[in-house]
């Protein structure tokens, strides 16, 4: 099931404010228009003890880590790469960068345009960088990965105030026991938003879940 964003760049901030500003722990959504799973992901970000006005960039991997990573992935990363190139060739020169992580939320592979990828507005965006909830805060890698939904994030649904220009969609990548193997994702800006985005990386989720079943029955 997927979860989407509608008309929620501008009209969350009120209710972004209000959150981050009350020191204990919300557990209501009062009179702001949140979606429950936006709001559900805020709390997760409070209890965390992420700083939404943190601006710094996100923790990444060591070299000899993410080779690592890199490794144990490897197959997962060839199939998913020949999608992830398609959905770049639609979104290029639009400012967007299109993401593979795994199943901590470490960026394993990425396209974007060079002048996308040493944007101020996307330079948290690089292998090996980190987009876990507890790291990034609410966005469509990290909250995909803890619902295990497809989602789309955009404007100041972020938690964090520094990803409040971006939108986010993602799709997780499941198994056949219906393990999550990892997260696509879609990102640009967030005035860009559009719900036809996060029909596209969920297509594209599907089609790598199929590669990997059939490269599974020919290994067995």
């Amino acid at each position: 099931m997927a979860v989407y964003a509608e008309n929620t760049i501008d009209s969350t901030w009120d209710g972004w404010l209000n959150f981050t500003a009350t020191l204990k722990t919300a557990d209501k959504n009062y009179n702001y228009s949140i979606r429950p799973e936006i709001w559900d992901s805020w709390i997760r970000c409070r209890q965390a003890k992420v700083n939404p006005n943190d601006d710094s960039i996100h923790r990444q991997l060591e070299m000899a880590s993410l080779q690592v990573m890199l490794r144990r992935n490897r197959d997962l990363i060839i199939i998913a790469k020949p999608f992830m190139e398609n959905l770049y060739q639609i979104v290029a020169g639009s400012g967007f960068v299109v993401a593979l992580t795994d199943t901590r939320g470490y960026i394993m592979e990425i396209f974007g345009d060079k002048d996308t990828l040493t944007n101020p507005m996307t330079a948290s965006f690089f292998q090996g960088a980190n987009w876990s909830e507890a790291e990034a805060g609410t966005n469509a890698i990290g909250t995909a990965l803890i619902t295990g939904q497809s989602i789309q994030v955009s404007g100041s649904e972020h938690y964090c105030r520094k990803h409040h220009c971006l939108t986010c969609s993602a799709a997780p990548i499941i198994d056949e026991k219906g393990t999550v193997l990892g997260i696509l994702d879609v990102s640009g800006k967030s005035e860009a938003a559009h719900l036809h985005t996060l029909g596209m990386v969920m297509a594209a989720a599907e089609a790598i879940m199929a590669q990997l079943g059939i490269r599974k029955k020919i290994k067995n």
